[in-house]
C-alpha cells in the first residue's frame, strides 16, 4: 500500500484478479431456476428443464380445488390473456390430481403443457395456490412471481418484468418450514 493509502498498481491488479463478480443475470426473485420434475396427465414421468427453454415460460401453481384458481385455469384457453409473449410457454402445475380429474383438466389447458407435481411446488417455495413464477432461461433466478389473483393481475406483473421492471408482489423474507433456502 502506497503512503496515501491507496493500493499499488500491482496489489490492484491482484485483487482483481482474485475477485469473484457478482452475478448480474438475475431476476426479482430469490428462487433459482431448476428443472421440475413429475408425472404428465398420462401418468408418465417427466422432466421439464427451463434452462434449455428458448423463450421464456410461465408456471401457474393451482388446484382444482381452490376457489381462487377456477379464474386461472379458465384463461388457459386464451393465453394471450395472462401477458405472456410470442413463444413463451404455459406450464400449468398441480400438487396431485385424482385419476377422475385428469380428463376434467385436460379438455381445460388449451396449448398448454401440464406437470402433476408436489416437488415443483417445494422447488420455487409455493406454499399454496394459486400463484405463478416467470421464467427467463437466461437468468439463475424466477424473472418475477406472485399470487395469481387472476388473468389481469399475471398479465400485470408480466407487463412489468418484460418492460424492464420485474418486482415481486412480496419480498421473501424466508422460505417454508423456517428453512433459509427452498
Amino acid at each position: 500500500m502506497t503512503s496515501s493509502r491507496r493500493l499499488s498498481r500491482d496489489q490492484a491488479e491482484q485483487a482483481l484478479a482474485s475477485a469473484t463478480p457478482i452475478p448480474m443475470n438475475r431476476g426479482a426473485s430469490p428462487i433459482p431456476v431448476t428443472p421440475l420434475e413429475g408425472i404428465d396427465l398420462g401418468g408418465s414421468p417427466s422432466r421439464l428443464d427451463l434452462t434449455a427453454l428458448r423463450h421464456r415460460a410461465l408456471l401457474l401453481f393451482v388446484s382444482l380445488d381452490c376457489n381462487g384458481c377456477e379464474d386461472v385455469i379458465a384463461g388457459l384457453v386464451a393465453p394471450e390473456l395472462f401477458g405472456v409473449g410470442p413463444g413463451d410457454e404455459i406450464i400449468v402445475i398441480f400438487r396431485s390430481l385424482e385419476d377422475e380429474q385428469v380428463e376434467s383438466i385436460a379438455s381445460r389447458l388449451g396449448g398448454a403443457t401440464c406437470l402433476i407435481s408436489d416437488t415443483a411446488f417445494e422447488a420455487y417455495g409455493v406454499s399454496g395456490p394459486p400463484f405463478f413464477a416467470y421464467v427467463d432461461p437466461s437468468l439463475l433466478t424466477v424473472f418475477t412471481e406472485g399470487v395469481a389473483w387472476g388473468t389481469d393481475s399475471v398479465a400485470s406483473a408480466l407487463r412489468a418484468a418484460q418492460s424492464g421492471a420485474p418486482s415481486l408482489e412480496a419480498p421473501r423474507l424466508g422460505f417454508p418450514h423456517g428453512k433459509t433456502t427452498p
